[in-house]
Formats: C-alpha cells, sequence, structure tokens
C-alpha cells in the first residue's frame, strides 16, 4: 500500500539556511585570503631586507677589516675626531685607503665610496642601500699613550620598492691592529 505524501517528512535545507552558511564560508574564505596575502608580504619584506642587509654587513665587514690592520688613522668632515670620512694607511703601509660617505648631490648619493692610492675603487654599498649618516670616530691614538680606535655608526633605509623598504642602524668599533710604539 502507497502511503499518502503528507504523512512523509520533507528532509534538506531551507534555501535562508543555505544562504546563511555561504555567508559564514564566505567570511571564512576572506579572512583566510587576507592573512595569506599578509604573510606573503611579510616573507617578501624580509627576504628583501635579509639580501641589502647581507650586502650591507660584507661592505662594513671589508672596511673594518681594512681599518682594523691600517694605521695612522685621520678622521675628517666634523669636529672633535668625528666625520664622514676616514683616511688611514694600509696594512703595507704603502697606499692610503680613503671610505667616503657621499651625502651631498650626485649619482653615488647616498652612498660609501673607497679610495685607495690614487684610484677611487668605487661605491662599497649596494645600489637598494640608502645611507642617510656615516659617523666616524677616533678615540686614542699615539699621543694619548694608548691604542687607536674607530667608532664607526652607520643609518639609512634598505630596498628599492618603498613596500618594503626598512630603515637600520649599525654600530661597530674596530681597534687597531699593530701597536704604534
Amino acid at each position: 500500500m502507497i502511503t499518502p505524501m503528507k504523512n512523509q517528512k520533507k528532509q534538506g535545507f531551507s534555501l535562508i539556511e543555505i544562504m546563511v552558511s555561504l555567508a559564514i564560508f564566505a567570511i571564512v574564505v576572506v579572512v583566510a585570503t587576507g592573512a595569506l596575502l599578509s604573510t606573503i608580504d611579510a616573507t617578501k619584506k624580509a627576504q628583501a631586507t635579509q639580501t641589502v642587509l647581507t650586502n650591507l654587513n660584507l661592505a662594513l665587514e671589508g672596511m673594518t677589516r681594512e681599518i682594523h690592520t691600517g694605521s695612522d688613522y685621520v678622521v675628517t668632515d666634523g669636529g672633535s675626531g668625528v666625520g664622514s670620512k676616514i683616511s688611514f694607511k694600509d696594512k703595507g703601509n704603502v697606499d692610503t685607503v680613503v671610505y667616503t660617505f657621499v651625502g651631498a648631490s650626485g649619482s653615488d648619493k647616498g652612498k660609501i665610496t673607497k679610495q685607495k692610492g690614487s684610484g677611487l675603487e668605487g661605491v662599497i654599498t649596494a645600489p637598494e642601500v640608502n645611507v642617510k649618516s656615516l659617523k666616524f670616530t677616533k678615540i686614542g691614538g699615539v699621543s694619548g699613550g694608548t691604542q687607536p680606535r674607530v667608532f664607526i655608526t652607520v643609518s639609512g633605509m634598505a630596498g628599492n620598492n618603498i613596500k618594503y623598504q626598512t630603515s637600520f642602524e649599525i654600530q661597530t668599533t674596530v681597534s687597531q691592529r699593530k701597536l704604534n710604539y
């Protein structure tokens, strides 16, 4: 015998239930997509910053190594032993090495340059590094009876893309390796 339709229960979802569940699902997808895009942006910024700062670290390591093995430090372009330019004799006491911060106009603006002997070796910082300030501070020396030290402070912005730029400030101290006496 066939049972009448009115006694059977209808199973399924109503239109309102489907619309509510789709709205909740859409909200979850939008939030998850936003979080994913933020994570991707943060990763790109971290990678760009890491690359640029690794290059800056390499440039500063070379500079500090040469200052460490050099002698006769002279800091200029400032008063009381502080300046944006340092010159010294290289480890063989043959050539004069000069590191200069180019803060004025020109194609090398915001860069650190190196000159050895009579020739300019060029810019030692990457194009992605914009140095805002470079200060050399010399302490001690022959007349003071202490081993000379040079404090180096570098600050600026790293990164070409404004969205991924990061400011930095690096300080290091270099002492002269060989004794002056």
